[in-house]
């Protein structure tokens, strides 16, 4: 794969003031499980073979700074922010810096997420030719959009994003895709994610 046809990912990224407050717990925990999210989603992407570029768009300074270690692009969200027009702005940004290579919006919670599951998804996308979207384990969001250069299709995450992505020209994908479609919103994704007892794993102890 040359550099110009590896892909430009893109990950907006909620402030940890407000991220994950569907999980139910204190705030220290909560803050702590949605930057290890987001860390854990960068580092997967940076391992990629083919990514070509990873680009984080958060208005959170500690996001940006723990990303930015790591070795993404960060894009400052002015706000008022938003999962939507945080994407927008960083699929602009994206093609700015790599106009002639294929755009992913990447969600960015996923803690099982490995390298070999965007390479699959990439690998996917590249036999279908077209926009294409990946369904959450639910089958009711969208966890990633990739594109080519030159399309421009809506981006639509939200209540029922995986049917509106498909109305907005985006095909889904096939296949598991385990790690890529097993995003973390709610008290049970946190179970299934971690087992039944998520504050004391090594995930909260770490200091993250």
């Amino acid at each position: 794969m040359t550099t110009r046809d590896a892909v430009s990912v893109v990950i907006p990224a909620k402030d940890l003031a407000v991220a994950k407050s569907r999980l139910g717990l204190p705030d220290r925990d909560r803050r702590r499980i949605a930057l290890q999210l987001v860390t854990t989603t960068v580092r997967a992407a940076l391992d990629a073979a083919s990514v070509g570029l990873v680009m984080v768009v958060t208005g959170d300074v500690r996001i940006a700074a723990e990303t930015g270690r790591l070795g993404a692009v960060t894009v400052s969200e002015p706000p008022p922010g938003g999962l939507n027009q945080a994407a927008r702005l960083g699929r602009r940004r994206a093609l700015a810096m790599r106009p002639a290579s294929p755009v992913a919006i990447l969600v960015a919670d996923l803690p099982r997420l490995e390298p070999h599951d965007l390479d699959a998804a990439v690998a996917q996308f590249r036999l279908l030719g077209q926009p294409m979207s990946v369904a959450d384990h639910h089958g009711t969001g969208t966890t990633m959009l990739i594109h080519g250069p030159h399309d421009a299709p809506r981006i639509t995450f939200g209540k029922g994003s995986a049917a509106a992505h498909v109305g907005a020209g985006f095909r889904p994908a096939g296949g598991s895709l385990a790690g890529l479609r097993a995003d973390l919103d709610t008290p049970d994704d946190l179970v299934d994610a971690f087992g039944p007892r998520p504050r004391q794993l090594p995930l909260l102890r770490s200091g993250a």
